[in-house]
């Protein structure tokens, strides 16, 4: 068995793919903050990848994963057109931390 280090110094964030079913949501949300977070120098802190279902299936909204080099981790369930910003916001927020 080999073992490898991951590639991002702070978090990885998981966005659900089966939230918001028949819309390409997730994908859209995944290249939209990878392409903010290279902008803000801060791709290689945080790394944004799609997955299946989280398990959580929350009607009318997203669901996504944060999970911290550190050991914490979180599943926030936001509403993309008024909450993205915000949740956006905490992930970049995560970036910026000292170490």
């Amino acid at each position: 068995m080999k073992s490898e280090s991951i590639r991002w110094n702070k978090a990885g964030v998981w966005i659900c793919t089966k939230c918001m079913k028949g819309t390409d949501q997730a994908e859209t949300l995944k290249t939209r903050w990878k392409v903010e977070l290279k902008e803000l120098g801060l791709s290689s802190e945080v790394r944004v990848m799609t997955s299946s279902c989280l398990s959580v299936c929350p009607e009318g909204e997203q669901a996504i994963l944060i999970a911290e080099k550190k050991g914490h981790q979180e599943t926030v369930i936001f509403n993309c057109k008024t909450e993205e910003r915000e949740v956006f916001q905490k992930i970049t927020k995560i970036a910026q931390e000292k170490n």
